[in-house]
Parts: structure tokens; sequence; C-alpha cells
């Protein structure tokens, strides 16, 4: 019983945010106008299954220091839809403090959120400095 309540709040589709956003630290990530995934760089090499099974996305952006937010709900084809969010810096890795901070802007805290290493024929490195959380398709149920 306890395993069903979680995966329907794990199965809860979830909303994007809007306007900007304060991580924990206090920062303020402003709203990249226009933004859509599908156009950047990680857009060019993505095939078209891929781009269609983007429904939304928005970014954001933290100008003193080049930290960017993006987040899409992806209409998986075995989970359904799922909120993907990424974050980078341009020269460095963003800090376990930060990760925690952007999966608690985007991820109720009932939720489960993973940082997928796919397998290698899947895997792609588009942005070396680049960290991915998604909303897990399960509860992961620990305890």
């Amino acid at each position: 019983m306890r395993l069903e309540k979680l995966d329907e709040a794990q199965q809860a589709p979830l909303k994007m945010p809007r306007g900007s956003l304060r991580m924990p630290d206090g920062r303020v990530l402003q709203p990249i106008m226009g933004y859509d995934i599908r156009q950047g760089p990680t857009g060019a090499i993505m095939n078209k299954v891929t781009k269609d099974a983007i429904l939304e996305s928005k970014g954001w952006y933290f100008a003193p220091t080049r930290f960017v937010v993006s987040a899409s709900l992806d209409n998986t084809a075995r989970f359904g839809v799922l909120m993907h969010v990424s974050m980078s810096y341009p020269t460095h890795a963003p800090a376990w403090d930060e990760i925690k901070g952007v999966r608690s802007l985007f991820f109720p805290k009932q939720v489960d959120v993973v940082m997928v290493l796919p397998k290698e024929s899947d895997y792609v490195n588009v942005h070396e400095f680049c960290y991915h959380l998604w909303q897990a398709p399960q509860s992961w149920d620990m305890l």
C-alpha cells in the first residue's frame, strides 16, 4: 500500500515554474526569454523522436557566474511525462549544494529525483560541466 501512494506522488504531472527563481542561497535566476532546448547545441544532436517528445522547455540564467538552468517536460515512451532539469557553468561543474538547490526549485520534496549515467551506447556529452536531474518514474522507496 505504501508503495502505491508513493508512486502516485512520483507519477503526478509536474508543472514548469514561471518567472524568476530564487535559489536557497539567495541567488535569483532570471528567465531566458524565448528559450527552447530544441534550438540550442543539444537540439542539434537530438533525433526527431527526442525533439517531438519535449512538450515544454524553459531556461534561467544567473549572469554574474554564468550559471544556466534548463528544464523540460519530456513525454517519454516508457514512463509518460517526466520533468528533466539540467544545470551548468561554462568552466566548472555545479557544487552539490547547487544541485540540491536546483532540485528544490523544480521537484516537490516527496518526489524522488535521479541523476542518470546511461549505458555507453546511449551516452552523449555535449557540455562537460552539465548535470541532469530526472523525475524518477517510480518511488525509490529506500526506507
